[in-house]
């Protein structure tokens, strides 16, 4: 079930992380009280930057790459 969730209008599918971490950080907040939630997401593409700060979290999570 979808807790939060944005809509970017953006000229390709490709979105920096700068424009969700926002995002995850108030889930992160949200959720504080529940850490057996996941993120679970699709269609991502593979970002060092996303990938540290999940692994920062100790949060579960899951990601699918396109490939």
């Amino acid at each position: 079930m979808p807790l939060l969730w944005r809509v970017v209008e953006h000229s390709s599918a490709t979105v920096k992380f700068r424009e969700y971490k926002p995002l995850l950080r108030k889930r992160a907040w949200f959720l504080s009280l529940h850490p057996d939630v996941m993120l679970k997401a699709l269609r991502g593409k593979a970002n060092h930057n996303l990938m540290s700060w999940l692994q920062a979290s100790g949060r579960h999570y899951c990601l699918r790459f396109r490939a």
